[in-house]
């Protein structure tokens, strides 16, 4: 085989590779598209307040202690308090933040809203999110961020009639 048999012979190569990769691509997001619509839950890991269930990982249950925080958040917020009042109590408590609390559980979870050194605390940040996610009354959206194709890699926001959405799909 001659040099330009073998340029040849490596360019044929790459265009059958990437011809490999994009149906790969296809493929997966697919399936993920399906199990999204589905209900199933396919994050890596669950909110606040939820598991994965063991028995099926594309399934969340109620995480006790977590939802017991998830209520008194929202019973403060209808009784009045803002959300910097709850954070603050929250605190005082000594009830760990989301992050904080995850890692306490094992899970190698790494998140914008953590607390650097010994100052963990909640934020009214992390008390807005919980209070507006509705995956508190039980419906699941996911699909959210994306990315064009598999070539790409930025995370986009996509626009809200492209998010899967799931009502009634696990317990509130």
């Amino acid at each position: 085989m001659n040099a330009a048999t073998s340029h040849i012979t490596v360019g044929v190569q790459n265009v059958i590779n990437e011809g490999l990769a994009a149906a790969t691509s296809v493929n997966v997001r697919g399936t993920l598209n399906v199990n999204r619509e589905k209900g199933k839950f396919i994050g890596s890991f669950a909110a606040y307040g939820y598991l994965k269930d063991p028995a099926d990982k594309h399934k969340l249950i109620i995480d006790e202690y977590a939802a017991m925080v998830v209520r008194t958040i929202f019973q403060l917020k209808m009784e009045g308090y803002s959300q910097q009042a709850i954070a603050n109590y929250l605190s005082s408590e000594g009830v760990l933040p989301p992050a904080a609390y995850k890692q306490q559980q094992g899970l190698k979870y790494q998140s914008g809203f953590q607390a650097v050194g010994d100052n963990i605390a909640w934020s009214p940040v992390a008390v807005r999110a919980i209070l507006e996610n509705p995956i508190y009354i039980g419906t699941l959206v996911q699909g959210k961020r994306g990315t064009p194709n598999y070539k790409i890699k930025q995370m986009k926001l996509r626009s809200k009639e492209d998010w899967c959405v799931v009502e009634k799909n696990h317990a509130p």
